[in-house]
């Protein structure tokens, strides 16, 4: 069963609330944040612009290819009884998913 929770994600000046799902088993060096591409282009990283890598992720039904921006963002996780500080993760992009 999915786990999701209410997030703030804010790039400069833009702030979007959104949903994500959390307990996916993914896993990475540094924070990151898959974000569907509808998202991001509302955060203005989306199409992707100068320093964006595309780079292979594998996953459940084998290789997925993301875009991964060059700068990171702000994300805040919003719980029922309270707010997880915003951190920075770095915003890796999907055209084919529909949740953060």
């Amino acid at each position: 069963m999915g786990v999701r929770v209410r997030l703030r994600i804010r790039r400069g000046k833009r702030e979007i609330e959104s949903s994500a799902l959390v307990n996916t088993g993914f896993e990475a060096e540094d924070p990151e944040i898959l974000l569907p591409a509808k998202l991001a282009e509302e955060l203005g990283l989306y199409p992707p612009g100068t320093g964006a890598i595309i780079q292979e992720y594998d996953v459940v039904g084998g290789v997925a290819i993301l875009v991964k921006c060059s700068e990171r963002i702000h994300v805040e996780v919003e719980a029922e009884d309270r707010r997880v500080a915003f951190i920075e993760a770095v915003p890796v992009v999907s055209a084919g998913e529909s949740e953060a």
